[in-house]
């Protein structure tokens, strides 16, 4: 499966595994970034739940939060944004969001 398919969960997951085993975050970063691909987890996030874990976190499920979601990615954005590239393959992405009810990244 690939790393962009994976949830923040899993990767939650895997940083509290290896935070357990007592890597810090740099050897966890390094590790994650071997495994699946540059970027997928930022050093600062893994720094982040490193230190709820400290303070006794146990969910890896992130905070509910307010307000409209920044992203909705559903099979008709997809559809909607895939139509627009192959209509103009140089269409900019502020484009795709005036014209869109969400907010598209």
């Amino acid at each position: 499966m690939l790393a962009e398919a994976k949830s923040a969960c899993f990767f939650n997951f895997l940083e509290k595994t290896h935070w357990l085993l007592g890597l810090n975050a740099t050897q966890i970063h390094d590790e994650l970034t071997a495994a699946y691909v540059q970027g997928v987890v930022s050093y600062s996030a893994i720094a982040h739940w490193i230190d709820r874990f400290l303070n006794g976190r146990e969910s890896l499920e992130d905070n509910p939060r307010n307000g409209r979601p920044i992203t909705v990615i559903t099979k008709q954005n997809i559809d909607v944004v895939q139509d627009l590239v192959n209509d103009d393959p140089h269409i900019s992405i502020d484009y795709v969001t005036t014209i869109s009810d969400r907010v598209i990244i």
